[in-house]
């Protein structure tokens, strides 16, 4: 890990990003650590949630689901006291949430959240923090319980640990940065199905929903980032330049900053890309919605969206004068 530091730097010049977080280092003990445990009850929740099919199914044994069950009831009255609801595992605009998989919060034009996300939001609050439960159950398990976990185990369990003091450290609470924790997540929690039949074909079940999700989520992402592009492109061959469309962060970070001879001369990719490292009005903006201050040149149908919240993109036009 140190030579690849030094690999990097030498190969790629300055990362502005590592900078940064050095910088904040200064300040991590600042923080009040009640906003540390805070955070990390996120951090445990949307980290946890997608392993839920391993989990919840381990609660098909009446005994399990009993002991999950009421460890859940216990902690549901005080998260709602101190943290105001119970955690969510999916929160809005993240990678993965009620709303898409990664793709609308990456152009302009926020969104409300739909209200069929509203209507199951409670029962995935609740599914979270099963989940988390049954992960500690499954932890607790295997450490105090014997057969004991072995040296593998704690080695996943202790890699783990450490990314997680990585995640705190650098502040990295965005679940993108989570996924390190998943292959040690994974290992642990499919211990809650060993030698138990029944609770593999109900993990088995739930998989195929998840998959599912996957699926869905995934080809209209794939879907949502080729309509933008297709209209950034377009608007391009009517003679406007790269840098006056605001794309959102994917095509603008690829276009504008992977590609910064695109900018017009003079820019610097570090201050002057739009959506990625400058808020300077475009003359076009493709969005999510209509916004004042805009035409609308052109209505994109996502024809590949299903349960996610939009089912269109726009293309607008800056009204003259307008900020």
């Amino acid at each position: 890990m140190i030579a690849l530091r030094s690999a990097v730097s030498r190969a790629l010049g300055p990362l502005d990003w590592e900078a940064i977080r050095e910088g904040q280092l200064r300040w991590w003990f600042l923080i009040p650590m009640t906003a540390y445990v805070r955070w990390n009850i996120y951090v445990l929740v949307e980290s946890i949630f997608p392993l839920a099919p391993l989990l919840l199914a381990s609660m098909v044994r009446w005994r399990r689901a009993m002991l999950v069950a009421a460890s859940g009831l216990l902690l549901m009255m005080p998260l709602r006291l101190w943290l105001g609801a119970l955690p969510t595992p999916l929160p809005d605009w993240q990678t993965w949430s009620l709303q898409d998989v990664a793709a609308r919060a990456m152009i302009g034009g926020d969104l409300a959240s739909s209200m069929w996300s509203l209507r199951v939001a409670p029962a995935v609050r609740v599914l979270g923090l099963l989940a988390v439960v049954s992960m500690t159950v499954v932890c607790v398990r295997g450490w105090v319980r014997t057969p004991r976990w072995g040296r593998a185990e704690t080695v996943v369990g202790t890699l783990a640990l450490l990314h997680l003091a990585l995640i705190n450290l650098l502040w990295l609470y965005n679940d993108r940065y989570y996924l390190v924790l998943a292959p040690a997540l994974a290992i642990l929690g499919a211990r809650a199905l060993d030698e138990d039949r029944l609770a593999k074909s109900m993990a088995a079940a739930c998989l195929v929903l998840w998959a599912g999700v996957a699926i869905s989520g995934t080809r209209d992402m794939l879907a949502f980032n080729e309509a933008c592009a297709a209209a950034a492109r377009e608007v391009e061959a009517t003679g406007v330049p790269a840098w006056e469309i605001d794309a959102g962060y994917p095509l603008n970070g690829w276009r504008l900053y992977a590609h910064s001879e695109n900018l017009p001369p003079g820019s610097d990719r570090r201050y002057d890309v739009p959506f990625v490292t400058s808020d300077r009005p475009t003359q076009y903006a493709i969005m999510n919605r209509p916004l004042p201050g805009f035409d609308i040149v052109r209505v994109v149908p996502l024809d590949r969206a299903s349960w996610q919240t939009t089912h269109a993109v726009y293309v607008l036009r800056r009204q003259a004068g307008k900020p």
